[in-house]
């Protein structure tokens, strides 16, 4: 029998918002402020766990089943939003949030 986990942590990545002006040469979009701790997706974990069971069918075959669970905690945090446009109705809009958890069940032959 096989059993493995895989954790992940990860601190968010930081992103910047944009405000739009307008000097004599047109409009401008610039950043609102530089990047900091303020303005960062939320940090997220993601574990990952594997149960493998190997049996010898003969000499030279062998079937491995195998059962997987990803994102064992089912964690939903935001990593993108829609749009870093202040004046767009979308601003801070998530536009993807972590894949939920899911169980995968697999076969291997071996010949």
């Amino acid at each position: 029998m096989l059993f493995s986990l895989n954790y992940i942590y990860q601190t968010g990545r930081p992103y910047v918002t944009f405000v739009r002006v307008y000097p004599d040469q047109g409009k401008r979009d610039i950043l609102q402020s530089p990047r900091s701790d303020d303005t960062r997706f939320d940090g997220w974990s993601l574990l990952d766990f594997r149960v493998q069971k190997t049996f010898n069918l003969n000499k030279t075959v062998r079937l491995d089943v195998i059962f997987d669970i990803f994102n064992v905690f089912n964690a939903n945090t935001t990593t993108s939003y829609q749009d870093y446009r202040l004046w767009m109705n979308t601003y801070l809009q998530p536009s993807f949030i972590s894949y939920p958890r899911w169980l995968q069940l697999g076969l291997k032959l071996q010949f």
